[in-house]
């Protein structure tokens, strides 16, 4: 049985994102987030080659206990821009 199954693949994914989600909140500025965005990406490049389904799914749900511990009491939001006023001939 591979490990990587296309439901890992968007396991390990969404887990990325939520990691990379969850240091910008505890570092608004860009340049000291991005080295701590880069050493995130060396952890999980590191088990990229993990081939038995256990050991991934192990990794995985420590993955998620850290995020889980880690977790900010007031996280960062995203605000989508204001839309921009209508302007035309009409």
């Amino acid at each position: 049985m591979p490990a990587f199954t296309a439901l890992n693949r968007i396991r390990v994914m969404r887990l990325y994102r939520r990691a990379l989600k969850l240091q910008m909140s505890w570092t608004p500025r860009y340049d000291v987030f991005r080295s701590q965005a880069m050493e995130i990406r060396r952890r999980f490049e590191k088990n990229k080659d993990v081939s038995d389904p256990r050991i991934l799914n192990r990794l995985i749900e420590a993955a998620e206990d850290e995020l889980h511990r880690n977790r900010h009491p007031d996280p960062y939001i995203r605000m989508s821009p204001p839309p921009l006023p209508q302007i035309g001939k009409y």
